[in-house]
């Protein structure tokens, strides 16, 4: 009698402008993984994320992987091939979505703070960094620090907070 075995995990794809993947990223947590980025970064790659149920058979072979690939914000109800998606990657999904969605308000409070000083943070695919907005160069961290009035990183970092803090109160 055979016994075969079901294992699944995240990952995120990186994929070029012709549609081929270039890279993957496999996370047994979501957590771990990054949203789905379908605006091209400056590589002009997008990112996906999917979910990916691999079958194993008695000596550890994999015999079969199927995607089931977050669209338009939703994971699907099944993989590609017919096999319903399990209700505890729905719920993780779900969770984690909670704490994308905070995470992006955070940002975006950051961002409020760096406009001013001609300074946004654009997601790219796999990370964040910091873009001069007049330009569009993309900003490295010694960079921003000089670009903003050659302060550190904490400094800047303490000037954001309070940037965050007195928007905050504006907002209140």
């Amino acid at each position: 009698m055979s016994r075969s075995r079901v294992t699944y995990e995240w990952d995120n794809e990186v994929i070029d402008c012709n549609g081929d993947v270039l890279d993957h990223y496999h996370e047994d947590k979501l957590d771990y993984c990054y949203p789905p980025l379908t605006t091209p970064d400056l590589g002009n790659n997008t990112m996906s994320l999917v979910l990916v149920r691999d079958q194993w058979n008695e000596w550890g072979e994999l015999v079969d992987r199927d995607w089931a690939y977050v669209e338009d914000g939703k994971l699907p109800e099944e993989f590609s091939c017919g096999v319903k998606v399990p209700k505890r990657f729905h719920a993780e999904y779900q969770r984690w979505l909670k704490k994308v969605e905070k995470k992006d308000a955070e940002m975006k409070k950051v961002d409020n703070a760096l406009k001013p000083l001609g300074v946004e943070v654009v997601v790219r695919a796999g990370y964040q960094c910091f873009v001069d907005i007049a330009s569009g160069k993309q900003l490295g961290g010694a960079e921003v620090s000089r670009y903003l009035n050659n302060l550190t990183i904490i400094e800047w970092f303490n000037r954001a907070q309070i940037a965050i803090k007195k928007n905050s109160e504006v907002a209140s």
